[in-house]
């Protein structure tokens, strides 16, 4: 199974802005809507969205690193659509079926 780690380009990974992606249930999901208790949600279904943006992760250099802080691979890249109330919904990108297959 493939893993993306860290940040990487947009031309590297393997889903795209306008892909239509499966979030399975179980998912976990993060979310900018304020009701949603520390703003993570699983996915009570498996349901189909449409990518509209990438972030494409973070990884922290020694050069970068803040007081107590390891260098290395800090977050994932993940993938993000809107939802319900123009609020923002994203899953890492390795919880993403189309993300783990081969090229």
């Amino acid at each position: 199974m493939r893993r993306f780690e860290g940040f990487h380009e947009e031309s590297t990974l393997p889903v795209r802005r306008g892909d239509l992606i499966t979030i399975k249930k179980g998912t976990t999901i993060h979310t900018t809507m304020p009701r949603i208790e520390d703003r993570t949600r699983i996915a009570g279904r498996t349901y189909k969205v449409r990518i509209d943006h990438i972030l494409n992760g973070i990884t922290i250099t020694e050069f970068a690193c803040s007081s107590g802080e390891t260098p290395g691979h800090k977050r994932a890249p993940s993938v993000r659509w809107p939802g319900t109330g123009g609020y923002w919904f994203e899953a890492d990108i390795n919880d993403i079926p189309e993300a783990q297959k081969e090229p």
